[in-house]
């Protein structure tokens, strides 16, 4: 089985430091295990995969302990957070490039029910491929033990099928490795083309410990001298490995055999009594219909290779090449794109708020300026006066808005400056470890604000609706009219601005619920 970690190294640490509950917890790669390979001066990422119980609730933990994990999806909250996780990919969410008590390292989260599901099912072989390697447990569970075995003894199987009779122990390891990285796209653009001969000659006593015990006792495998080893190549025992394939990669097999080899599913080639009269077999033949099972005919067909070939790398490519990528297009330095060279850059992030300014968009498309309700200000649309609304609406996050500059930054060059990002509300669950509330009475009212700590300070912001909107300014409280609802903010001097403007904010969403009128939320960093 696999090698469990010192409880007291620093992996252990690593685990320790989460508050969020961690059921199952591993760590593997370079980063843990030898290659056999050229050293490099930098110390490669230690890799990490956490199972949790409840993905959703896991996040919003973590959320409030280490927000400085995540990217920009985290101003979204944690329910989107594992909506992109669950439908994503392989169901594993990452988090790289994190140091944690003086480690670097990359982890992924991934629900304990997705990770059993693909141990078994290999519904993606990312995990399952991930697990069929040897892995460094730092915090062990009942059900992944069980469930692993099932994954290791199904990665023999697939070898068998894909080696002939007689073969080396080194040669089933390289099939067995090799599995996660057929068909991975990183494997053609990115990672070392000897990879798998590498992790084969490194850890060889690693994947001994995990596979030799189940070879021996598998009953068509036999151990020859010299190293070698020998499996029976009877069309029954082949069947009787189809037939036990993992659920979901089955099908795929199923659906390879129906576009390449169709005559496959007619009576096999060799029946039973013929069977019987060959080779001993290890198979209980009353047992096999061959009219009721179709497994006889697919293990005699000439393409059961090539089909086994394409039902793996049919199955992690999509889940490799999207989890290497994600992390790049979602992490917080992306840049917003923009429409001109000579655009002033975003403010630092660490701005203080000025002023917040609300003003209504038109719905027209083609309308390329916008004068805010207050105040002489102009902006434009970036992408030829693409509506705002609509633009967020559509799922676009790329759309600002850009405030004609004074005379002064008309002679450096730069017509439009101070860009304001866009991104649409989301209601967010307020739970206690979320909120913080502050009670005081205004008029002889009671208010309650509420700071939901997931939101961002970071971006360049404005309050937008479509129509309807008005504005007062009184001293220390704003008169908000969406439509026929008004809401009266009074602001406490208790809070800060920004704890103030997302209170009030949250107010005015959680009220035009039932409204017809988007809202969208931004704030400003500098004073226009």
């Amino acid at each position: 089985m696999y090698r469990q970690a010192d409880p007291n190294s620093a992996l252990h640490d690593v685990i320790r430091h989460f508050r969020a509950p961690i059921r199952f917890a591993f760590a593997y790669g370079s980063g843990v295990f030898k290659q056999d390979r050229k050293e490099t001066r930098e110390k490669p990422l230690v890799d990490f995969i956490l199972a949790v119980t409840h993905a959703q609730h896991w996040h919003s933990i973590n959320l409030q302990q280490n927000p400085h994990h995540y990217s920009g999806l985290r101003y979204f909250g944690s329910g989107l957070i594992a909506k992109v996780q669950e439908n994503l990919g392989a169901g594993v969410y990452f988090n790289p490039y994190v140091e944690i008590n003086g480690m670097r390292l990359k982890y992924g989260v991934v629900s304990l029910s997705a990770l059993c599901s693909d141990l078994v099912n290999w519904d993606t072989l990312y995990l399952a491929g991930r697990m069929q390697k040897p892995l460094l447990v730092v915090k062990k569970d009942p059900v992944i033990s069980i469930t692993s075995q099932v994954n290791l003894t199904n990665a023999i199987r697939i070898a068998l099928l894909l080696l002939p009779p007689t073969f080396t122990e080194f040669e089933l390891y390289s099939r067995i490795v090799g599995l996660s990285y057929t068909g991975d796209l990183r494997m053609k653009i990115a990672e070392d083309p000897n990879k798998v001969r590498n992790i084969v000659i490194g850890q060889q006593e690693e994947l001994q410990q995990l596979y030799r015990a189940i070879l021996t006792n598998m009953a068509n495998v036999s151990v020859q001298g010299g190293g070698r080893l020998h499996q029976d190549s009877n069309p029954m025992t082949r069947a009787q490995i189809i037939r036990h394939l993992p659920g979901t990669f089955y099908y795929r097999l199923i659906q390879e055999f129906q576009r390449s080899d169709p005559r496959a599913f007619t009576a096999p080639a060799m029946t039973i009594a013929d069977l019987q009269q060959s080779a001993s077999s290890s198979i209980d033949a009353p047992n096999l219909d061959p009219h009721k099972h179709q497994s006889l005919g697919l293990a005699q067909s000439p393409k059961l290779t090539e089909c086994t070939l394409r039902a793996v790398t049919r199955t992690p490519r999509y889940s490799s090449a999207m989890h290497s990528l994600l992390p790049l297009t979602l992490s917080p330095t992306t840049q917003h794109r923009r429409d001109s060279h000579t655009l002033e850059p975003p403010l630092p992030r660490d701005s203080p708020v000025k002023r917040f300014i609300i003003y209504r968009e038109t719905l027209t498309g083609s309308d390329k300026h916008i004068k805010t309700l207050r105040g002489p200000e102009v902006y434009r649309k970036t992408s030829g006066g693409y509506s705002v609304s609509k633009a967020l609406v559509d799922g676009r996050t790329d759309c600002t808005l850009w405030k004609r500059a004074s005379k002064q930054h008309f002679k450096s060059g730069r017509e439009w400056v101070s860009p304001i990002h866009f991104c649409r509300i989301r209601l967010v669950e307020v739970t206690q470890q979320y909120r913080t509330e502050y009670h005081f009475v205004y008029s002889g009212h009671q208010y309650v604000w509420r700071r939901v700590s997931l939101w961002s300070y970071h971006f360049n912001c404005h309050c937008v609706t479509n129509d309807h909107i008005v504005a007062k300014f009184r001293y220390n409280h704003w008169t908000l009219t969406f439509g026929t609802i008004t809401l009266y903010l009074a602001h406490d001097s208790r809070l800060s601005f920004e704890q103030f403007l997302i209170a009030s904010l949250i107010d005015i969403v959680e009220s035009l619920q039932k409204s017809p009128w988007p809202f969208y939320l931004a704030w400003t960093k500098s004073d226009p």
